[in-house]
């Protein structure tokens, strides 16, 4: 075991010694010793060594001003841990020029009491590092073995009995800081807050831990915030299998401090739970392979067998008793596309955003969707109650939609990304219509260049039923019928009653709302009205010309009119 310089004047079987300069290098680890009067050999030394010496090489040189200096710098850039000399041998008193370069280095002398040999010093260090690493090695068998029994008994098993070697609580979380599982002491002191699949309680900024900067072999050590007052440290080792990270074990020192041993445990159960955790994966990715290609059979009209797919579908995690609709996020990526701190990334990169941000959508609702994702394409299906009003059922799915929106605009620049949502439907056999109504809302929105990014099927119907039912030509002929002499008039004499017969009829031919909406006199707005009937000649009381009127003003939006 590696003790520092300052446990060495500590120890029981030691009397005499005492450091003589360099004072604040007193807690340099000691790794080994080495014995030698020949100055040559301090070329060789290495971190960690503590020179053990008559002083003999100083006596001799001690006409060579620069041979003391140049030595303990030496001696301090190679990281050695000590100097230990005999200095009454052969002179009253190091130079004093020796004894400031190793006060400047903060490189410690010890000297050594005349009445102690160098072999009696020397075996007296190896003794401590010999016994303890003996001990050590006992107890890393011994943690091995428990561990490799805990093993059969599986991860909470091994957890357990992490707590009972270490008697400290500790958890495993996955690379999104959910937490796995727990286990803490009997009686625990502290509460972590630590529940199974959420968020650990971890008000530390994850991002500026550096965590995907920890080897593999390494650990991080850090003040974990109870609250606004109250830290404890905790200890942050990686899980990794080979190069891959599955995720990480914390472990909080609410009864004990941290230790070597408690490391070897720590350490031992990663490796465990590395090739627990990837045997896991390689089975939910199966899984989730065959349930991604039953999903994209059913949305795409693969399934003739309707009773089947209701059944398969409930298999894969369809609740029947929830009416489901189809939400489809759609992002244009490209090769210029940028992260938001301003790095390239892959498309994978921006699917996973998306992902993550329907499930933490999903968290707040608490709803159990169910996603796949095909291309540049992220399909959820999203559980909506069947008693529900279809107005609620449509509102509640929009909400859903726009929630995912503005999480992922904070977290992708430069990235056009749109969303669609289909109606709701009871059976899962109908989940097809509602991915192509929801794939057909985006086509539509882009035709018609519509400013929401979040569409809904429901909202554009009408636009949807003249672009699949009546060609262009008739589209335009029914326009100069009806509309085009308004918009003639408003070319030529610079004047915007199109515009205001639009905001007009969509407010229910309510003239205050428009007035208002227009920052306008309400009279203004009747006689703008008045002049608009005249140029059409049309009489804005009576429905079946208003409906007429509705529908122009949407065509001239497929045909893009202005």
């Amino acid at each position: 075991m590696i003790i520092t310089v300052e446990e060495l004047l500590n120890l029981n079987n030691i009397n005499g010694l005492k450091v003589i300069a360099g004072c604040k290098g007193i807690h340099n680890k000691i790794k080994n010793t080495i014995i030698t009067d020949n100055p040559d050999y301090f070329d060789l030394l290495t971190a960690g060594d503590v020179i053990i010496t008559t002083g003999y090489p100083f006596f001799v040189l001690k006409d060579d001003i620069n041979f003391g200096v140049n030595t303990i710098k030496m001696l301090s850039d190679n990281n050695c841990a000590a100097l230990a000399i005999k200095c009454k041998k052969y002179f009253d008193a190091l130079p004093a020029s020796i004894l400031e370069t190793a006060e400047l280095m903060d490189f410690p002398i010890i000297e050594i009491p005349l009445n102690m040999s160098l072999t009696q010093l020397d075996n007296i260090i190896k003794k401590r590092i010999g016994t303890d690493n003996e001990s050590i090695l006992e107890r890393t068998l011994e943690v091995q073995n428990k561990l490799m029994l805990a093993t059969f008994g599986g991860i909470d098993n091994i957890l357990e009995e992490i707590v009972s070697l270490t008697a400290n609580p500790v958890a495993i979380v996955d690379l999104d800081w959910k937490v796995l599982s727990y286990k803490t002491e009997s009686n625990p002191n502290i509460d972590l807050k630590l529940y199974p699949r959420k968020k650990l309680f971890f008000k530390n900024r994850i991002e500026e831990l550096k965590l995907d900067q920890i080897p593999s072999s390494e650990y991080l050590k850090i003040a974990y915030e109870l609250t606004e007052e109250d830290t404890i440290n905790s200890l942050i080792i990686p899980i990794y299998d080979r190069h891959e990270k599955h995720g990480y074990i914390l472990l909080w020192e609410t009864r004990k401090d941290f230790g070597d041993i408690d490391y070897v445990t720590l350490e031992r159960s990663a490796n465990i739970f590395a090739l627990d955790m990837k045997k896991n994966k390689e089975m939910e990715n199966k899984r989730n392979k065959i349930k991604s290609n039953f999903f994209e059979d059913l949305i795409t009209g693969n399934l003739t067998d309707e009773t089947a797919a209701n059944n398969l579908a409930e298999l894969y995690g369809i609740d029947e008793t929830k009416s489901y609709s189809c939400i489809v996020i759609k992002m244009d990526i490209n090769l210029d596309n940028k992260s938001s701190n301003g790095i390239i990334m892959e498309p994978k990169y921006y699917i996973n955003k998306a992902v993550s941000a329907s499930y933490e959508v999903s968290e707040i609702y608490k709803s159990n969707i169910i996603h796949i994702f095909r291309g540049n394409y992220v399909i959820l299906f999203l559980p909506i109650k069947k008693t529900e009003e279809v107005a609620d059922q449509k509102y509640f799915s929009k909400q859903f939609g726009e929630e995912i929106y503005r999480i992922l605009l904070k977290e992708l620049i430069s990235i056009k990304i749109t969303i669609g949502i289909g109606k709701s439907y009871d059976m899962a056999f109908d989940l097809s219509k509602s991915f192509n109504e929801a794939l057909e809302v985006i086509s539509l929105a882009r035709k018609i260049d519509v400013d929401s990014p979040v569409l809904h099927f429901d909202d554009y119907i009408i636009y949807n039923f003249l672009i699949s039912n009546i060609s262009d030509d008739n589209l335009m002929k029914f326009y100069q019928i009806t509309l085009s002499k308004l918009v003639k008039h408003d070319t030529e004499n610079n004047t915007n009653f199109t515009e205001t017969l639009d905001k007009y009829l969509k407010n229910g031919s309510i003239a205050s709302v428009t007035a208002k909406e227009l920052f306008i006199h309400r009279n203004t707005l009747i006689y703008k009205l008045s002049k608009i009937s005249e140029i059409i000649n049309v009489d804005l009381a009576d429905s079946e010309k208003v409906l007429e009127l509705q529908l122009a003003l949407k065509v001239m939006k497929i045909l893009k009119i202005e």
